[in-house]
């Protein structure tokens, strides 16, 4: 289920999208739109089951988007949130007939009680309709139609006829096939709320930015991982990859803006629609293999894709500098030698990755002869996921490589002083319990294999790592409970949740009673505390 959150407040947003622990009450992505305007686009795109909505915002308010999701027939539960208390507003709340009201500010528990109470309301409306035919507003519009024959054109390669479509496409129409890749962290970094929200605004970014007088982007192909294909239709007698690049570099600008990262952009060759089955795999099979930076933009048409003999350095001069102790000495060498090779046409992402894993043997070498088990420095740390990412580029390598040396280094300090790494980690989580604390946080900071930091900490400490960090976040909350006033949302935060739903769950877990109920507890006689 979907949910769409509107308020021309980011900040506001934010919390609310931090806040409730959306996967526990059934929500699958969470969308967020600052104006009515973005609001309508999401929900003509997207399936939405619930609405958040702030009534007052600028331009257009709450209610003019309720009205229009009346007229469009629209199944959403929809909650309007305000901070003015009055009866007017009331009124119209009950007009629209929307699912809930509340005032602003309102508390957490309470508004996911509403959603979740919506989440059922919506099943119950969509159980009296007839589901395929309410979704196929959406799976049969003509952008998605058009993405569908675009994928079974050009990634399933299936026989596909041209006559029997209402697109007007001609076998001599002129298409350019555009890639676009962004780093893969950024958007695990969203799958908390999931995906749907990252996806559409990138999507949306496409289609705005490189469409124009002369060319539309008729499909946009979302692909494994962390890239996208735009698929762009032509004019007649243009040629458009010049223009393309000048494209490429404002599109750019407005993901920076808009997503706070950088992308790459490689410009296919020009392709007759009859041409463009047989070019794109090609395309694609050569992006798979060659080496982009990230920010970089490339045309294919002069671009040499080929690469010249690469050998294997002499690794017995690194694995010297390395058994005394010279790490940052190996780390410039090593980066010296991939911008050489790169110059010289030597690299592809087959070859990187070879250069990366006889890295990591040469590091495994050093270890073996120093006695430091090797597979603290294997999997799960250094996976096929990491050797992939390394190999996708000089940067991420010569990235991937310095942390692979500082790991094999520190394991060299630590090999018979296993108690001061523990103690260090110990002593980082008791002073920084506000912070984000994962376990690998934990381990990059020691330069160890998290699976191996964590059977140390539990040998010395008794317990794990999650639940030393969770009973050490509860047992300073009930100092806060029992000695302040402080609500229990400022609580949560001083301790490290930012969702308190969350945290709330946590306390109870540990406690057996809820923070409200604790503190009811330890309230003071002069009543100096106050419930949050």
């Amino acid at each position: 289920m979907n949910i769409l959150l509107v308020d021309d407040d980011s900040y506001v947003l934010e919390a609310l999208r931090k806040s409730l622990d959306w996967t526990s009450i059934g929500i699958e992505n969470v969308y967020t739109a600052q104006s009515v305007n973005k609001a309508r686009k999401i929900i003509a795109d997207i399936p939405i089951h619930v609405l958040v909505c702030d009534i007052e915002m600028p331009k257009e308010n709450g209610f003019e988007l309720l009205k229009w999701i009346k007229e469009k027939n629209y199944i959403i539960q929809e909650i309007l949130l305000t901070s003015y208390a009055e009866f007017r507003y009331a009124t119209e709340a009950i007009k629209y007939g929307c699912y809930a009201y509340a005032l602003k500010p309102i508390d957490y528990e309470e508004l996911e009680k509403m959603i979740a109470g919506a989440l059922e309301e919506a099943k119950k409306a969509l159980s009296l309709v007839n589901h395929d035919k309410y979704y196929a507003f959406w799976t049969s519009s003509q952008k998605m139609r058009k993405e569908q024959f675009f994928w079974d054109f050009l990634i399933d390669q299936q026989d596909m006829g041209l006559q029997d479509r209402d697109f007007n496409y001609q076998a001599g129409n002129l298409f350019l096939p555009v890639y676009i890749r962004y780093p893969d962290h950024i958007r695990k970094g969203s799958s908390e709320y999931g995906r749907g929200m990252f996806d559409w605004t990138f999507n949306n970014l496409i289609m705005e930015v490189f469409t124009n007088g002369e060319c539309t982007v008729e499909a946009v192909l979302h692909l494994k991982k962390e890239s996208f294909l735009a698929v762009v239709k032509l004019q007649y007698g243009t040629n458009r990859v010049e223009l393309e690049k000048d494209t490429a570099v404002l599109f750019q600008k407005k993901v920076q803006k808009s997503l706070g990262m950088e992308c790459s952009i490689i410009i296919g060759r020009v392709a007759r629609l009859d041409q463009l089955q047989r070019e794109v795999p090609e395309f694609l099979a050569l992006m798979k293999k060659s080496l982009v930076e990230n920010g970089e933009i490339i045309a294919l048409d002069g671009y040499n894709s080929q690469v010249n003999e690469f050998k294997l350095p002499d690794f017995s001069i690194w694995e010297s500098f390395l058994k005394d102790g010279q790490a940052e000495v190996v780390k410039k060498e090593v980066s010296k030698y991939l911008d050489k090779q790169l110059f010289y046409r030597r690299l592809d992402r087959d070859v990187l990755h070879g250069f990366v894993t006889s890295f990591l043997q040469l590091l495994i070498r050093v270890l073996d002869e120093n006695k430091v088990p090797t597979y603290q420095i294997g999997t799960p740390l250094f996976n096929a996921e990491f050797f992939s990412t390394a190999a996708s580029s000089v940067t991420n390598a010569k990235k991937a490589i310095g942390q692979m040396i500082d790991t094999a280094m520190n394991m060299l300090r630590n090999s018979d002083q296993d108690k001061p790494t523990v103690q260090t980690v110990k002593e980082y989580i008791d002073k920084n319990l506000d912070k984000d604390i994962t376990r690998e946080s934990l381990a990059e900071m020691v330069y160890l294999n998290q699976d191996y930091l964590a059977r140390i900490f539990k040998k010395e400490i008794g317990e794990s790592i999650g639940n030393y960090i969770m009973g050490k976040r509860v047992e300073v909350a009930k100092e806060y409970l029992e000695k302040t006033g402080e609500s229990v949302n400022s609580i949560a935060i001083k301790v490290g949740y930012d969702n308190f739903s969350y945290f709330a769950k946590i306390f109870k877990d540990k406690t057996g009673m809820t923070p409200k109920e604790y503190r009811k507890l330890y309230e003071r006689e002069d009543g100096g505390t106050q419930g949050g």
